[in-house]
Order: structure tokens, then sequence, then C-alpha cells
């Protein structure tokens, strides 16, 4: 008898060491809980980093934006966010989401605070993402702006068999969601 897919892959914390730092953080699935940690941080993002994460000049971001970022109905969607501190004084530093596309792919994106970036943990937060998509998802995808080098340059080494669509400024990006899990593993 075949094993029934759990709804999710990545069910509990793991911890993630930055490249260069010694502190750890904690990656975990968010939940409705993270409303107001999760809207500190998007709001916390330069205005450079709201616009490669949602592709629109975002002044603000309301309760009500993150509230449907964080509803997570796995396996249609699930939200994964890196963190720091303890309890009380917890604070995102990367957030990365899956969301349905179709039957066999899944739509992804990512974002790492500004002043965590160019430390690992873009390659990280996509390697769990994937791991979480894989079970329910064949293929990944992933809107990205024609000038974005760093997220380009992170798929390209990240993922095995990436095929590039342009459409307009953006480039849709699809590969092999198993892929991704083991590439960045490696």
């Amino acid at each position: 008898m075949d094993a029934v897919a759990t709804p999710t892959v990545l069910t509990r914390a793991s911890i993630v060491r930055p490249r260069g730092l010694g502190e750890a953080l904690r990656l975990r699935p968010a939940g409705e809980h993270d409303v107001e940690t999760v809207g500190a941080f998007l709001r916390g993002l330069s205005p450079e980093a709201r616009y490669r994460r949602f592709h629109a000049g975002v002044a603000g971001v309301s309760d009500r934006v993150v509230g449907r970022l964080l509803t997570a109905t796995p396996p249609a969607r699930q939200t994964l966010v890196l963190e720091r501190g303890r309890s009380r004084g917890l604070q995102i530093v990367g957030l990365a989401q899956y969301a349905r596309e179709n039957d066999s792919t899944a739509e992804v994106a990512l974002v790492v605070g500004d002043r965590w970036q160019r430390l690992g943990l873009g390659p990280r937060l996509l390697a769990a993402l994937a791991e979480a998509a894989a079970p329910h998802y064949r293929t990944l995808s992933a809107y990205v702006q024609a000038d974005n080098t760093p997220v380009l340059g992170l798929l390209r080494s990240a993922t095995d068999g990436l095929v590039t669509q342009y459409q307009g400024s953006c480039i849709r990006l699809t590969w092999a969601a198993r892929a991704t899990a083991a590439e960045v593993a490696a």
C-alpha cells in the first residue's frame, strides 16, 4: 500500500547558520499568528526589496495583505519564515512561499531582509521551500524581473534544468521541484 503524503514536509523548525556569522537562525512554517512580525519584516524592507518581492512599488503592507500571505493551506500553499532571537524578541529575516499554480506546478517567491542578503540564506530558503512543495508538485516556477541578477543567479546555481520564458520585463523560470532540494543540499 502506498504511503499517503503528509500535507507538508516542513512541519517543524530547523536551525540555519548564515555564512560568516555565529548566530543561529530558525527556519519554520509560518502561520496566522505571525502577522505582526511578518508585517514588521515586510514594512522594514527597503523600497527596492519590496519592489523585487511584489513586482510593484508597495509603500506599505497592510496586516490584511500579510494575513493572506500567511494563510497556509498545504499542499495548495505554504509560507516559511527565517527568524532570529527568542520568544518575545523574534525578528523575521527571510520569508519564502509557494502557492499552487496548477495541478503540477507551484509558484515560489522569497525575500531576505536587506542586511541579511548574501549570507547564503536565499539558497537555504529555496531548498526548504522545494522540500515542502516536492511531494505535491512536479514543477516549481518563479517570476523574476529581468534585471534582478542576484535572484536569477541564485536560481541558475540552485536548480537543474531551468527553463526560461521572457514575459515583458519579467522572466518566468521553471524547474523540477525535486532537483532544487538535491542541488542546494549538495
